[in-house]
């Protein structure tokens, strides 16, 4: 049970700092242009069909 315990805190931390990393980054702003418009569902779709 304290292996569970101690996992569940370092998983909660780990949240927490990527919580607060992710207040900057705009939200569905995929070409990084700087504006959210349809230019970003282009790129989303472009990268999605191109694979790995």
């Amino acid at each position: 049970m304290k292996k569970f315990s101690t996992l569940f805190a370092v998983l909660l931390m780990m949240l927490a700092s990527i919580t607060a990393n992710a207040q900057n980054y705009p939200r569905g702003d995929v070409s990084q242009d700087g504006q959210v418009n349809i230019s970003d569902l282009s790129s989303l779709i472009d990268y999605l069909l191109q694979g790995s």
